[in-house]
């Protein structure tokens, strides 16, 4: 499915049952790590309920469940935001009973939708751009956008300064070596990484070929997207996102101002790239913590900036499964 095709498959149904199961198909279109779609989405009577998938848990390099669940966050804020499009207004109940990670209701009706059909427009033409960004830097304005969607919805955003983001690099790097040197961490990024066209997973067709220069040096290399070599990417701008505290409902509410950020970023005219790999090591992790100055608890890295205006990377492919009841 294209990204006129995604939108094209939300115009909005009259009644509740409608209404729903547009909100979960439009769900399967949230990021997640590694593109490993770890959820599932069932009817109930009158909602949808989200829990995690944990076959596509990660074992050795996500064993505590927080990336699952800041992808499952990611999935929740696409549900919501679609039922919002369609000018009702969602009921979101967050881990109801043990087994499920939230539950999504219909309620009001809207008397203007405008806004939250802009967002969701966006929301379904997001990719992940991890080619180097052009000038010129975003502005203030616009990183203050960004910030505002995802305080919105329980989390805060820190624009890392230069001699930062040099710190982040020195994570990064030491992430990768780390990772590199752990074979069930290798074991599960050859599973799910540089995949072909129609698998789950990150295809090497939206992964830059080599030869591009990064202020901090990228996960995955040595893909098939081609890339300008003319230019860097000094023109970047790194954001943490943070939260209060360091459990499983922050992360999914993270991963809800995740998918807000993000379409902020969209709405003005960015792209955006997470960095999960500094976060899934405990010791870059508290690296990063210590950034902050102990202020609150790094759930992720966006690299944000202006996209190479000569081609857009290809859509990641997605799981295709019946919802249950």
């Amino acid at each position: 499915m294209n990204q006129h095709e995604r939108v094209a498959s939300t115009s909005a149904p009259a009644d509740v049952g409608a209404i729903l199961a547009a909100a979960a198909g439009a769900a399967r279109y949230a990021p997640s790590i590694h593109n490993t779609q770890p959820w599932r989405w069932r009817t109930l009577d009158s909602a949808i309920e989200l829990s995690a998938e944990w076959d596509r848990r990660l074992p050795a390099g996500d064993p505590s469940g927080r990336m699952l669940t800041i992808s499952c966050g990611a999935s929740l804020a696409y549900a919501t935001a679609a039922v919002a499009a369609q000018g009702r207004r969602p009921i979101v109940s967050r881990f109801p009973h043990s087994d499920a990670l939230a539950t999504v209701e219909v309620g009001e009706v809207l008397s203007d939708h405008t806004a939250e059909s802009e967002l969701f427009r966006a929301l379904m033409l997001r990719q992940t751009d991890r080619r180097p960004l052009r000038e010129p830097a975003p502005t203030p304005e616009q990183i203050d956008a960004i910030r505002r969607g995802a305080e919105q919805h329980g989390a805060h955003i820190h624009l890392l300064r230069r001699d930062q983001v040099i710190r982040l690099a020195t994570a990064a790097d030491t992430a990768r070596r780390l990772e590199s040197a752990d074979t069930a961490r290798k074991r599960e990024l050859d599973e799910w990484v540089a995949v072909g066209e129609d698998a789950p997973g990150v295809p090497d067709s939206t992964i830059p070929a080599p030869g591009g220069h990064y202020l901090v040096p990228p996960r995955f290399q040595a893909g098939r997207l081609p890339i300008d070599h003319s230019g860097g990417d000094a023109a970047a701008a790194y954001l943490m996102l943070v939260t209060d505290e360091d459990d499983q409902h922050a992360w999914l509410r993270g991963g809800e101002a995740l998918v807000y950020a993000w379409a902020a970023a969209i709405q003005a005219g960015l792209v955006v790239m997470p960095l999960s790999s500094v976060v899934e090591i405990a010791e870059t992790r508290l690296g990063l913590y210590r950034i902050l100055s102990d202020i609150g608890h790094p759930l992720l890295i966006m690299r944000v900036g202006h996209p190479d205006p000569t081609a857009e990377p290809p859509m990641t492919p997605r799981y295709h499964v019946p919802m249950p009841s």
